[in-house]
């Protein structure tokens, strides 16, 4: 039997070669059809995979729900009171912020706003990833009142940034005008547990600007803004887990009503993307999209392959003449339909593979290292990819294969021409007006799109937006009130300056007395 499928695959492989337009056709139709099928999940792989040594295994996160909505944010008391309580899981506390270094250069001192995670002080410990110098936080950097300012560097800015001192522990760092002595480098390739977090630098969370500034928001239930995972108890689950948190925030919702009465907590797996992402359905919908193309290309390959084989019949009659059964001729026809849908994976699977290095070659930039981690042989890819030709050979092969298993013997060989024009029936049918029902709505569909990207592109938004502008305003970690007046503070600026503009005719002098002004002396100015 298994040679029988190899001579049957070889030679549909030199016939194939006789044929080779139509071959080529064919191959890249199918590599054209299967690059996005193969890509969705290989490039689904890069982003959902873990950062470099995260130990997932029990690894969870902690997500409140209620109030008609689920969220990832806690409040700082409420992590405390989950820390302090029997939940089988030792818990992590971190949010994301951003920190200016000083530096000091040859033109004078600069600063730059550097990525930084404010974590718990057992971050790293219950993430299982070992520093790659340095002891790291020690308990009091937990604590506003008594942190001391210490700071890990992450391994890219240990080597890019600071020349990969060999003795950069117990040197300092000065962020946010404040010294800050090293106490350890993060390993190579990691900056944050999240996916492409890209953190650099990691404070004790005692050194977040909010809780030094603020006494009262240690204390404040209802701002919420610290996301909690945290690492199982040898022997727990993530139900025994869930039920404990369940209970503890119950609790909370007793004696706390005020804020904490719609609120309760569970535990969900560890996802490198967050709980909440959406990513899954955007996947889903791409899978749709461009499995519709497939199956258009699929369609095309089988009106291919019908004429091929009608062409064909009378080869096949003198095969069937000869004693080979139906079953033969379909294993035989087969085997052309998947030395092409093979080849269609290779040929997509190459251009897959290779293009990341391409793109990184011509922007002159190396890959990501997830990227390159993705780029190594892996099981589940190569199962998609055997997957895919099973599933295209029988798309567009098996219907013509069946169709021609049966030869009609004595007209085949009557006809000098091999062609039996009676042979265009139902089959021939059903796949063109299938392969028109899904290419009309995608062109409908397509047309739609482009129709509403002309109108958004030339249609009237009610204003002259010639002399519009926009500016990013950068606030870092300021509070959200001051955030709100220094915005509204800035807008007050900009609406005088375009009343002095609109009356500068009136007073010219005023106008360009205003152009002049440091910053600090402009009216309405407020420094941000």
């Amino acid at each position: 039997m298994l040679k029988g499928i190899w001579r049957d695959l070889f030679h549909a492989g030199r016939s194939l070669t006789k044929a080779r337009a139509f071959t080529f056709v064919c191959v890249a139709s199918l590599g054209i059809g299967m690059v996005p099928i193969i890509a969705i999940p290989y490039w689904a792989r890069v982003l959902k995979m873990p950062p470099a040594g995260v130990q997932t295994k029990g690894f969870v996160q902690l997500v409140t729900t209620g109030r008609g909505e689920a969220g990832e944010a806690w409040s700082y008391p409420d992590f405390e009171t989950l820390r302090e309580s029997d939940t089988g899981i030792a818990l992590i506390g971190w949010t994301n912020g951003v920190a200016r270094v000083a530096n000091e250069t040859r033109e004078g001192a600069s600063t730059a706003s550097v990525g930084t995670m404010f974590v718990t002080a057992n971050y790293f410990r219950t993430l299982g990833v070992p520093l790659a110098r340095g002891a790291g936080f020690d308990a009091t950097g937990d604590n506003p009142s008594t942190a001391e300012p210490v700071v890990i560097v992450g391994h890219d800015y240990w080597q890019n940034q600071m020349g990969a001192e060999p003795d950069i522990i117990g040197k300092t760092l000065t962020l946010d005008d404040i010294p800050h002595v090293v106490v350890g480098v993060a390993p190579e390739h990691f900056s944050g547990h999240m996916g492409y977090q890209a953190r650099q630098l990691f404070l004790p969370l005692g050194r977040y600007p909010p809780l030094r500034a603020d006494t009262t928001f240690r204390f404040d239930r209802s701002r919420e803004w610290l996301v909690v995972h945290g690492r199982l108890s040898t022997g727990a689950g993530i139900g025994q887990a869930s039920a404990a948190v369940a209970a503890v925030t119950s609790r909370l919702a007793t004696d706390y009503p005020a804020t904490n009465r719609l609120k309760a907590g569970i535990v969900v797996p560890y996802d490198p993307l967050g709980h909440f992402n959406e990513f899954r359905i955007v996947e889903t919908l791409f899978f749709t999209l461009t499995g519709a193309v497939l199956v258009v290309v699929c369609l095309n390959i089988s009106g291919m392959m019908l004429v091929r084989s009608a062409m064909r019949e009378r080869e096949l009659s003198i095969r069937h003449a000869i004693g080979a059964s139906r079953g033969r001729l379909v294993r035989y026809l087969l085997s052309e339909a998947i030395v092409l849908a093979g080849l269609g994976a290779v040929l997509a699977s190459v251009v897959i593979f290779n293009a990341p290095r391409l793109f990184a070659r011509l922007a002159e930039q190396p890959l990501p290292f997830e990227v390159q981690e993705a780029l190594k042989l892996d099981p589940l890819i190569v199962a998609i990819c055997s997957g895919l030709c099973l599933a295209t050979t029988l798309t567009f092969g098996l219907l013509p294969a069946i169709r021609f298993s049966r030869p009609v013997i004595i007209s085949s060989l009557k006809d000098d021409a091999g062609v039996g024009g009676f042979r265009a029936g139902r089959v021939h049918r059903f796949t063109a007006a299938l392969q028109v029902a899904i290419t009309v709505p995608l062109t409908v569909l397509s047309a739609i799109a482009l129709d509403l990207a002309r109108v958004t592109a030339t249609g009237d938004l009610g204003f002259d937006s010639d002399a519009l502008y926009a500016a990013p305003l950068k606030f870092d970690d300021r509070q959200s009130e001051r955030v709100e007046l220094r915005t509204r503070s800035v807008g007050d600026d900009l609406e005088r300056r375009v009343n002095f503009k609109e009356s500068r005719e009136d007073s010219p002098s005023e106008w360009r007395a205003l152009q002049i002004l440091p910053r600090q002396e402009r009216p309405g100015h407020d420094e941000f």
